[in-house]
């Protein structure tokens, strides 16, 4: 007789059937679980289930099923109490360096189910979503600038979050806690960012060519693992310099007199005085002002740059001074004790005058960018004006105009002082034949008060609610008038609004 035997594989069973004689024996192909491991259905394994959720692994999860299957519908399931080791520690699977960087397999995806310690169910992508125990490296003591701390105590781990497990893996101190820097810094300000120092090249290359020490008041982490000076310190680096802030114009709500009596200090903190050296006295004085637009940036008159107009020959254009209010002072404080930070001075790179302003004898286009050598700060003391994209309606507006230029007695004032003015242009139209309206303002005071020598380049301001806070543009810069001032004959202003494509095309990085 001949005896024929025939296998199945059915749902994890072997069975053998021998014809001539009968003959049935099952064989159980699922694999066994380890010790630390219990049989389970899918659903009573949480770490097994969320993690086949995760959304890039699904064309792994058949074979991860088929290798974890011990029974019907039964998966080995590591047993809860798992104690982790002394030298493991839970962190995110991207941030573990035995798993990070490597392409995925199913064999490396079946290596770390048994690892699991967290699962974070917001996060769709494994490399997120799952967190290991991972083999940390040996535990190092501090070096003697250093604290041992939780990374959530330390800035400087925090702001390296994104690379900070191969930090952490180097400068581990105990459980949980890490070599942080002992230096304490003051956070960046709403409008910097905190980066590397040779990242940061608007402060980088100024430092390396003019040796200038702009990280005093700047740094704001250090990486004490490094040596090199521009990877080991942090600084606050500032916006580039061809844009123009979307905060601006806030000045303190101060009560605001008028008719050339002296502002309070801080009253106009993006005043900018220009500084010249008188090349054959060899002196400095000042004989403009300007003001700050942006951190780079001092919008004055083309007069005030431009020898042979109103410039003296001997003069240059040296240096700009912010935060400025007596100049017989330093710093500057008010009648009850309170003083301001002391006044900031910044060298000059260089100034870009409109093309239209060489065509004519007259004052048409009186404008210019003066380029800070270095980004100022932003001070209580030292802030931007707003630059209005287009001009604006001022008829009946009240305007304010300020600056250090002479006085009734022909003399320079020591403090900054400031008027009210309205637009009066008919009578420009009718009197001066060179006003041009469309680039122009014209503007006086009730009983005659006017910008005067020494306020050229200085801005014509127009506080506007916005929001219900008050809002403070430069509606003009200071441009000419007559040669007695409080005449009663009303001074000309270039039009900032008309030039703002202007501006803006010429504010570099």
């Amino acid at each position: 007789m001949v005896e024929v035997s025939v296998c199945f594989l059915i749902q994890g069973f072997l069975l053998s059937l021998s014809f001539g004689r009968v003959q049935l024996q099952v064989y159980n192909s699922w694999k066994k679980c380890d010790v630390n491991e219990d049989c389970t259905h899918l659903k009573a394994c949480p770490p097994l289930k969320y993690f086949l959720q995760s959304a890039d692994i699904s064309w792994a999860r058949e074979a991860i099923l088929r290798d974890k299957q011990c029974g019907y519908n039964s998966y080995c399931c590591r047993k809860e109490g798992y104690e982790r080791r002394s030298n493991e520690q839970c962190v995110m699977l991207n941030d573990c360096p035995q798993f990070n960087g490597r392409k995925w397999t199913s064999d490396i995806l079946k290596s770390i189910i048994n690892k699991i310690c967290y699962i974070d169910h917001f996060q769709p992508l494994v490399r997120r979503r799952v967190y290991v125990n991972c083999q940390r490296q040996e535990i190092f003591p501090c070096q003697y600038d250093e604290i041992c701390r939780s990374r959530d105590s330390c800035p400087f781990l925090k702001l390296k979050r994104k690379k900070a497990q191969n930090i952490l893996m180097s400068r581990q101190c105990g459980i949980n806690t890490y070599c942080c820097p002992k230096q304490e810094f003051p956070d960046c300000p709403a409008d910097e960012k905190c980066i590397r120092l040779d990242k940061c090249l608007r402060i980088h290359n100024t430092t390396m060519e003019d040796g200038a020490n702009l990280m005093d008041n700047r740094q704001c982490a250090i990486d004490t693992r490094r040596i090199d000076s521009d990877k080991r310190h942090y600084i606050c680096c500032p916006e580039p310099g061809n844009v123009l802030p979307t905060s601006c114009g806030q000045a303190p709500p101060l009560y605001r007199m008028a008719y050339g009596t002296a502002a309070r200090p801080n009253e106009y903190p993006w005043m900018a005085m220009l500084i010249y050296e008188n090349r054959r006295l060899s002196t400095m004085t000042n004989n403009c002002s300007g003001s700050l637009i942006n951190k780079r940036y001092v919008l004055t008159a083309a007069h005030c740059v431009v020898k042979d107009k109103m410039v003296n020959t001997d003069l240059v254009l040296r240096r700009v001074r912010l935060g400025e209010h007596d100049i017989t002072t330093n710093p500057d404080c008010d009648f009850t004790g309170n003083c301001a930070a002391p006044f900031v001075e910044i060298g000059i790179e260089y100034f870009n005058v409109h093309e239209q302003y060489f065509n004519t004898s007259r004052f048409e286009s009186d404008i210019a960018l003066v380029r800070l050598q270095t980004p100022v700060r932003y001070t209580h003391e030292i802030l931007p004006i707003c630059v209005p994209k287009d001009p604006i309606p001022l008829h009946n507006h009240p305007l304010q105009i300020a600056g250090w230029g002479y006085t009734k007695n022909r003399e320079y004032s020591q403090v900054l002082l400031h008027n009210t003015v309205y637009e009066n242009r008919y009578y420009c139209q009718d009197k001066i034949s060179f006003f041009r309206n469309e680039s122009q303002i014209c503007a006086s005071g009730i009983r005659g008060e006017d910008s005067c020598e020494g306020d050229s380049g200085g801005p014509l301001m127009l506080t506007l609610n916005n929001d219900y806070q008050d809002i403070v543009y430069l509606a003009g810069i200071v441009s000419y008038g007559s040669e007695n001032c409080g005449d009663r004959k009303p001074g000309v202003y270039t039009k900032t609004g008309a030039f703002f494509s202007w501006i803006k095309a010429n504010l570099k990085p």
